[in-house]
């Protein structure tokens, strides 16, 4: 049986790992990308109390609602709850993210995302359910990373890719609404331990089947091992951008699937 390598960010990668050992398959942890949360509380407090005022509060990723509840504490979503009807959407792209507004205790009348069988995790599917919430002086908080994060890259209608995120904030824009953001995290490549370079090494050769679901995840890879050949290793992506990397970077095989863990691990065990 082949091994699964998860490369998502901690905690994600160990519940992924968790869930891929439950289904019957072997997993290994590599997590691929370092989550540092901004420090500036006072920031993070004056932003979060502003944006209780707007129309809707996106969370592009699992990390950015971590940012906030884990900086905030209970006061984040107390806050919100006092609002009552008036207080703000909770939009997000990715199953993952939608579920850790939930853990957090915001209510899930009040969180928008693409539906749980929707063919792809991305702004686009958000943006066709959210459209109609957006007037004309609305405003917008994204709360993002310093960089690009998996569950806002997208595939635009044109065919291009391009950021979910930006392309998002251009569709409130043309709505008449305004767009603000809040960069409360950093993603960082990780510092990998002289056992961790080697079993990656080892997993590039004994056909292990790596998953990715960010593109920094592969550029992280690509600097982390900067002489490994990717000539005998097996992909899974979880979005076509990511895929396009891995193609980029030489890998024998490079399979897509949807972005739902059930999928993932039906694609895994398609490959065995």
């Amino acid at each position: 049986m082949a091994r699964v390598i998860v490369t998502r960010p901690q905690p994600q990668a160990t519940q992924w790992a968790q869930a891929f050992e439950q289904a019957g398959l072997t997993a290994m942890v590599l997590p691929l990308i370092d989550i540092r949360f901004a420090a500036d509380r006072r920031l993070l407090e004056a932003t979060w109390s502003a944006a209780l005022s707007k129309q809707a509060i996106m969370f592009v990723s699992a990390a950015a609602v971590d940012a906030i509840t884990g900086g905030l504490g209970p006061t984040a979503v107390r806050q919100h709850a006092e609002k009552g009807d008036s207080a703000p959407r909770l939009w997000c792209t990715g199953l993952g993210t939608r579920a850790r507004l939930l853990h957090a205790g915001f209510p899930d009348s009040l969180i928008d995302a693409p539906d749980a069988h929707a063919v792809q995790y991305d702004s686009e599917a958000l943006w066709a359910r959210v459209r109609h919430q957006v007037s004309p002086g609305d405003e917008v908080l994204i709360v993002r990373g310093d960089d690009r994060d998996l569950e806002s890259e997208m595939v635009a209608k044109d065919g291009s890719l391009g950021s979910g995120r930006e392309w998002l904030a251009e569709q409130v824009r043309a709505s008449g609404g305004l767009v603000e953001y809040l960069v409360a995290y950093e993603r960082m490549t990780p510092n990998w331990s002289a056992d961790q370079r080697r079993q990656a090494q080892t997993a590039c050769g004994d056909a292990s089947i790596w998953v990715f679901s960010s593109s920094r995840a592969l550029e992280n890879l690509a600097q982390l091992m900067p002489n490994q050949s990717w000539a005998r290793v097996r992909a899974i992506c979880t979005h076509p951008r990511v895929a396009k990397v891995a193609q980029g970077l030489g890998f024998r095989e490079v399979s897509l699937s949807p972005p739902r863990l059930s999928a993932v691990t039906a694609s895994i065990k398609s490959l065995e």
